[in-house]
């Protein structure tokens, strides 16, 4: 990943899950712990993310090797997983930012 000095990359995806999911919650966690470790990062806040009455988690992160740092949120509704992440190099994240950012996000619970 190569991004440039204070500039920050958003991204939202989705993922239809064919097998029944039984435990949210777990899949969340999971999703964080695999997302940081694909980058070589350490999960510095973890907590949840609410979308009406779905629960996800959200965890800021950085990776030193990679030069980055960021914010991972991921919600399961039904049997579709959405993970919306914000990366940038700076030094800081711009929390008010992401804050408008993560609110733009439109998903239907």
């Amino acid at each position: 990943m190569s991004i440039d000095k204070d500039a920050f990359v958003f991204l939202i995806s989705h993922t239809v899950h064919q097998l029944q999911i039984d435990n949210p919650a777990e899949l969340t966690t999971l999703s964080v712990t695999t997302f940081a470790e694909s980058l070589g990062a350490n999960i510095d806040n973890q907590s949840p993310w609410k979308i009406k009455k779905n629960e996800g988690q959200k965890a800021t992160f950085k990776s030193v090797e990679q030069g980055i740092i960021g914010e991972y949120r991921v919600i399961i509704i039904g049997q579709i997983q959405y993970p919306v992440v914000v990366v940038t190099s700076g030094d800081s994240l711009d929390n008010e930012m992401i804050h408008n950012f993560s609110k733009s996000v439109k998903i239907k619970g």
